[in-house]
């Protein structure tokens, strides 16, 4: 979420006037965080009298009152009596649930603010972590989505996209409805999981991002694989959706996002454009080995090339997409590659990809299982370097997905 022009963490530094504090405040004597409501109400009281400009103080004062006004924490410094709302309160809640709303909203945009190794982090993932609870007692909430109104996208679809009608972008019409024109969505997966951490639940699953200048999308985040955080921009696992496309299809994107999936060719271009991001290429073959090539950089380009652009590798699947750097993507019906006849169609080669001549890697391939592999049948999701070799023309499952460089998971 573009809460200014490129969003760093800080050091230490900038808070150091609240090290000691809140270190004090929120820490009990075995050396763990103390979120009691009583001890949090400490910390928050604390706040209104900082006036350290290098932190958001202002924001989380605002979390802080609204953790009030939600009867999660005591008004005042009177700790004797129950808290209504609390964790432990055996009475009806009658906690407002509009100011729980805001309380998550607030939250999810603090998350992209602070990390783990803020010192005022604590205080508000305890706060944060209390509205969390009551509203799962409470149930069946509907919040508004987490954002800040008045976020619009400045770029329309060109007269190209909105008159073709067979194009699979936005397959569930989500950028057509008028109630999330305005509203502000996260930019990627690893904003998800800042958020989620704030609230102490991180689970993947299928999320709606809105990167910068684009409508909202629908991805499947994965929160559990190399630390989290990971936008999923293809998938492969069943052989349910059919990868031989037109070029239109793989420039919007096809598929459910919670299955086989291609976020599609402008997406990519759309996400990677607002950061530096790496790539993380997880395969299977059809013994269930499992392995996996990152790439310290990756970026899809904008036009109608789209060319791909790879930091260095690392991993234990093999280097299979290095020989693609600077590539543009081909597919059936658009042949962009460098060979003399068109890759995504010629010989054992199909479906889009970032042909040269031709390949090392074409993870859009048909679904072949071992059953449909013959002499005649061509290469299926194709891994060059995969090892063991023996199903490194026809795998079982792809999976790539990418996440900012700059991510922090806390560990």
């Amino acid at each position: 979420m573009r809460l200014s022009p490129k969003m760093v963490p800080r050091p230490m530094s900038a808070v150091a006037v609240l090290f000691v504090l809140v270190v004090f405040m929120v820490t009990a004597s075995d050396g763990k965080p103390d979120n009691s409501p009583c001890q949090l109400r400490k910390s928050c009281t604390l706040l209104e009298t900082t006036e350290d400009q290098n932190v958001d103080v202002d924001s989380m004062k605002q979390i802080c009152n609204l953790a009030v006004q939600a009867l999660l924490i005591p008004d005042g410094n009177d700790c004797e009596k129950p808290v209504p709302g609390s964790a432990d309160s055996t009475k009806p809640s009658e906690t407002p649930t509009d100011t729980l709303c805001q309380l998550k909203q607030s939250c999810a945009l603090m998350a992209l603010k602070v990390t783990p190794q803020d010192q005022q982090y604590e205080t508000m993932k305890g706060v944060c972590q209390l509205a969390q609870k009551e509203m799962d007692v409470i149930g069946d909430i509907t919040c508004k989505p987490v954002g800040i109104a008045g976020k619009e996208s400045t770029c329309e679809r060109d007269s190209e996209e909105r008159a073709d009608p067979e194009h699979t972008s936005d397959p569930e019409g989500q950028s057509q409805r008028p109630e999330l024109s305005r509203a502000y969505y996260f930019d990627d997966c690893s904003e998800v999981f800042a958020a989620q951490t704030m609230f102490g639940s991180v689970s993947s699953g299928v999320y709606s991002i809105k990167p910068t200048d684009s409508g909202s999308v629908s991805v499947y985040c994965d929160m559990t694989t190399d630390g989290g955080g990971w936008t999923v921009i293809q998938n492969r696992l069943d052989g349910t959706i059919h990868f031989n496309r037109r070029f239109n299809d793989y420039k919007y994107g096809f598929g459910s996002a919670s299955g086989e999936h291609w976020l599609g060719l402008q997406n990519m271009y759309r996400i990677t454009a607002q950061n530096t991001y790496e790539l993380y290429v997880e395969l299977v073959d059809w013994s269930d080995n499992v392995r996996y090539a990152k790439y310290s950089s990756f970026r899809v380009g904008g036009g109608d090339y789209y060319q791909l652009s790879l930091g260095t590798y690392s991993g234990n699947a093999g280097d299979s997409l290095t020989y693609h750097n600077g590539a543009k993507f081909s597919a059936r019906d658009r042949d962009q590659d460098t060979y003399s006849n068109n890759c995504a169609t010629y010989s054992n080669q199909a479906g889009g990809w970032w042909y040269k001549s031709c390949a090392y890697s074409a993870l859009n391939g048909p679904y072949l299982r071992p059953s449909d592999r013959t002499s005649n049948s061509g290469y299926g999701i194709y891994w060059y370097h995969f090892s063991p070799t023996t199903y490194k023309t026809y795998l079982k499952k792809s999976k790539m997905m990418i996440r900012p460089t700059d991510f922090r998971t806390g560990k």
